[in-house]
């Protein structure tokens, strides 16, 4: 049961975000209903969010990045969210697996996740060594900041969902 309900009355911008969210879904995440109690901190995610969806790196890799988190933090809520929506994105079965356990079956993602869990494992006090296997594998420093930019972000939401448990509704 989660520990905070939706705001009751909600924003006017909040509300018309979400109920875009509502339109193009088909339903309003329980996550983003308990976001909208703080409007900058509903608004400062969804804007970098958004704005990592422009970038450079896949679908699909900022999926395996979400799910490599998510496994990492034993966040429940975004391991359904994101299995659901990095099989939208053409991630496969196994590797949906593979992503939650921090490996991929791809050696580029690999490397990418490689990254990530050392940055999760060290609380970001990675070594040079780190940042070289990552440029080695096909990856170039833009990229690599949006890698920390995608792991910032799915952090978010995995510290968000443990901490004020919403009900899992994908």
């Amino acid at each position: 049961m989660s520990r905070i309900h939706p705001k009751n009355p909600i924003d006017p911008q909040v509300s018309e975000v979400l109920t875009g969210m509502k339109q193009t879904l088909g339903f309003t995440p329980n996550i983003f209903q308990l976001m909208g109690h703080s409007k900058p901190f509903f608004g400062g995610f969804l804007t970098l969010s958004k704005s990592l969806e422009h970038g450079l790196l896949s679908p699909q890799t900022r999926e395996s990045i979400a799910l490599a988190v998510a496994g990492f933090n034993g966040c429940k809520y975004c391991t359904a969210a994101h299995s659901k929506i990095g099989a939208k994105a053409h991630l496969d079965d196994e590797e949906i697996r593979l992503n939650l356990e921090g490996k991929s079956g791809h050696p580029k993602t690999q490397a990418a996740l490689d990254f990530v869990h050392k940055v999760l494992k060290t609380k970001g006090h990675i070594q040079d060594a780190d940042i070289q296997h990552i440029l080695e594998n096909g990856w170039n420093e833009e990229q690599l900041l949006e890698i920390m930019g995608n792991v910032a972000v799915n952090m978010t939401t995995n510290y968000f969902n443990n901490a004020f448990l919403p009900k899992v509704d994908f």
